[in-house]
């Protein structure tokens, strides 16, 4: 007798028959499993094809990358760089860099300003010091139970530019180093005391103060500060108030509430023989703002007794023990007289860095790389060949043992290779090459990319651009107010006769004019507003100073860092105020405010009543819409033909303007071929991939529903074997009873 059910998870298996109840279900449910199994099998299969998509689109993808590499006009204007000795001097060249050759002369290197403290008794005793000092515009206070230790560990927490050290040379040969974090007379230490006497106590600084940055002459010029208008406090991390003289005429400061620009019109107020301006000047990407003081015999006619000036960098005391002296580089290129604050020069010959290592003389050479040139080029044939190494592994089929591969006989796979391997040696460009056979490609007999290297070496050396044609996207026009900017895979090369641009509205820039021209020079306060687009939608602040006329506003704002690249000033014919953005179109839009509207008073840079705003170029590219942004046309996204060619026109009449010719050279063309699988909506291998799994999902569905009804019918078998168990039972015990009942 069986006793249980499925529920229960106690079975008692054939008592009565004697039968293997439970070995007999289970094979039962094994054969009923069997189209499971098989469906969980055809998943797996799809499960393997779906990931040899995966890794299909993933060599797809790199041969992409190859390509997109191929389509930037910098992987073929590579330069070499090499220095006839490079023991003296010598030099990377970057993407931009021309070829050339350039004699240079080292004189003398940059240096970095570094200052020895006297000796002290040891670096751990305390030195018995109490005060502030500024390094570099930052307030370091010590007390008197600090060590050298602990004023080195302080100075290198302000962050301030300064990197400190101790040297224990045994007692009373103690020494505390400061070194400028970089080279150059413009990074010379700045340090004064503020209040007390640490540094001159310690040896650091000490003596007569003289003017620190003299700049052109007759200037005495401060550090640099990130604000001209924020408070000093908050800036030096001082409030001192003090006094300092000019000629004998004193100047009120305090630090809590006075800025550069307030103090610069405090003295100009003050008649003392000396003007102030505040300059804007960039440091390190970073605009700085100094005080700068003109006048004759600066050095003698200041007088500093509260420490205000020292405390701005216009004035210090000469370093007690200097060990190197802050200098710049001095060196001559091509018989030019050049300096620079640091031994690793950027920007003298564009795209180049040159590295100074010692005095002497040495030539420097720039050179196409043709080798670099070759390197991408041949990452394009690995890519390829990678592509249908994997097409064939895949595809095989063994007629021996019939085996096939994984995604043998897909059609997804044989369009891929067959797309490519069409596109790849047809025509295209209309340059001197205009086939990758011309340039030394061929193919073997798997069907991948061969090259002859020397062919192609001799392709780059006699004609760079014709190779370069054949493997980048160009675009040309006979109006020369046309310039081809970039396309997408979208876009379809034009007929020879190129496609025919109509401009409906030229880019202009916005522009803004004074009301009025000014009466006469400013009379203090006047603070002028920018804001706007041009300016990412911030407001920027330009004081006028005390006394300035017109043309001394048009220099302060053309000579602003913040506004180089977004703004150029300048007097109109009338005398009035002018503003003209750099950016064209709308997105060059500006605001000006003058604190002085309608208050009656006097100002130089008036509020305007003549605005125009910049507008965008307007037009179409072969009779498609196009979208603009300043100077730049771009075809819509659903254009038939253009759609992501982008180009410049810079002209100024409206109507057809002339005919735009674009070819996609060979990297567009395959990148365009591979876009056709890639794409992530509509790719080809996108569509299999989801309808794999949607197969794959079907299948789940269908396992899940079989094997419901597999546990139903378990269930129900084993119902029906006990209720056999009982009926056997029931009649073995009627059985033996009658037996019983015979044998009486």
């Amino acid at each position: 007798m069986s006793i249980g059910g499925s529920s229960s998870g106690i079975r008692f298996s054939g008592l009565s028959s004697g039968l293997d109840i439970d070995g007999i279900v289970s094979q039962l449910m094994r054969l009923e499993s069997f189209p499971i199994q098989r469906i969980q099998n055809q998943q797996a299969l799809l499960e393997a094809r779906q990931e040899g998509y995966s890794q299909f689109r993933t060599r797809l993808n790199s041969l992409g990358a190859s390509l997109s590499s191929l389509n930037t006009a910098g992987s073929f204007n590579p330069a070499k760089a090499g220095s006839s000795d490079a023991t003296i001097a010598d030099a990377n060249a970057g993407s931009s860099a021309v070829a050339g050759s350039f004699s240079l002369r080292v004189d003398s290197l940059a240096q970095t300003h570094k200052v020895s403290s006297a000796a002290q008794a040891s670096v751990g005793d305390s030195l018995n010091q109490n005060g502030t000092f500024i390094l570099n515009g930052k307030a370091i206070a010590v007390t008197e139970v600090d060590s050298l230790q602990q004023v080195a560990a302080k100075i290198n927490s302000a962050s301030a530019g300064v990197t400190a050290s101790v040297i224990n040379g045994g007692q009373g040969q103690a020494f505390l180093t400061m070194t400028s974090a970089k080279s150059g007379v413009a990074n010379a230490i700045q340090a004064s005391d503020l209040t007390g006497s640490v540094l001159q106590s310690i040896g650091l600084f000490s003596g007569t103060a003289a003017v620190r940055d003299s700049g052109t002459g007759n200037q005495a010029i401060s550090s640099g500060f990130s604000s001209a208008t924020a408070i000093l406090s908050t800036q030096l991390g001082s409030e001192k108030t003090g006094v300092f003289s000019i000629n004998g005429t004193d100047v009120a400061v305090n630090f809590a509430t006075d800025s550069l620009q307030t103090l610069a019109d405090r003295i100009n107020s003050a008649g003392a023989g000396a003007t102030a301006t505040v300059v804007a000047v960039t440091e390190s990407g970073a605009t700085k703002h100094r005080l700068q003081l003109t006048g004759a015999n600066l050095n003698t006619a200041l007088s500093d007794p509260d420490a205000m000036l020292g405390a701005l960098g216009i004035l210090q005391k000469p370093a007690t023990t200097p060990l190197t002296s802050a200098a710049d580089a001095r060196y001559s290129l091509d018989g030019l007289s050049l300096t620079s604050p640091s031994n690793t020069i950027t920007e003298v010959v564009p795209g180049v860095t040159i590295n100074l290592k010692k005095e002497g003389t040495t030539t420097l050479n720039f050179t196409r790389d043709n080798d670099k040139v070759k390197q991408t080029i041949k990452q394009f044939q690995t890519a390829f060949n990678d592509v249908v190494g994997f097409v064939r592994e895949n595809s095989k089929y063994d007629k021996d043992t019939q085996n096939s591969s994984l995604l043998f006989g897909d059609s997804n796979l044989a369009a891929a290779e067959a797309a490519l391997g069409n596109m790849v040696f047809a025509d295209v460009g209309t340059g001197t090459y205009t086939n990758l056979t011309q340039i030394g490609f061929g193919l073997d007999s798997d069907g991948k990319l061969k090259l002859d290297e020397s062919k192609l070496e001799t392709a780059l050396t006699q004609n760079p651009d014709a190779v370069r044609s054949l493997m980048m996207a160009a675009g040309s026009s006979t109006n020369p107010n046309l310039r081809f900017v970039s396309a997408s895979n979208k876009t379809l090369p034009s007929p020879a006769s190129g496609y025919s641009i109509n401009i409906t509205q030229v880019a202009t820039k916005s522009k803004l004019t004074a009301n009025e021209v000014p009466t006469g020079p400013n009379s203090g306060g006047e603070v002028l507003t920018f804001g706007g687009s041009l300016f990412g939608n911030a407001s920027l602040t330009v004081t006028v100073d005390s006394g300035s006329n017109l043309s001394d506003l048009v220099n302060k704002i053309n000579g602003d860092s913040r506004f180089k690249d977004l703004l150029v000033a300048s007097i109109d014919q009338d005398g009035k105020l002018s503003l003209e953005a750099k950016r064209w179109g709308a997105a060059g839009g500006f605001t000006l405010v003058s604190n002085l509207e309608g208050a009656g008073t006097s100002g130089v840079g008036l509020a305007p009543t003549a605005y125009t705003l910049g507008v965008d170029v307007a037009g179409t590219i072969n009779g498609e819409e196009a979208t603009g942004n300043g100077q730049f046309l771009l075809g819509k996204t659903g254009n038939s033909n253009t759609e992501g060619l982008q180009i410049q026109y810079s002209g100024t009449t409206t109507g057809a303007i002339g005919n735009f010719t674009y070819t996609r050279g060979l990297s567009q063309s395959l990148l365009s071929q591979i876009d056709l699988f890639t794409d992530g909506v509509n790719g080809q291998l996108s569509a299999a991939s989801k309808s794999i799994q949607d197969q794959i999902e079907d299948m789940t569905t269908r396992i899940k529903s079989m094997t419901d009804l597999l546990a139903i019918k378990e269930v129900t078998l084993r119902e029906k074997f006990g209720r056999m168990e009982q009926l056997l039972g029931q009649m073995q015990s009627q059985g033996a009873q009658l037996s019983a009942a015979l044998q009486k």
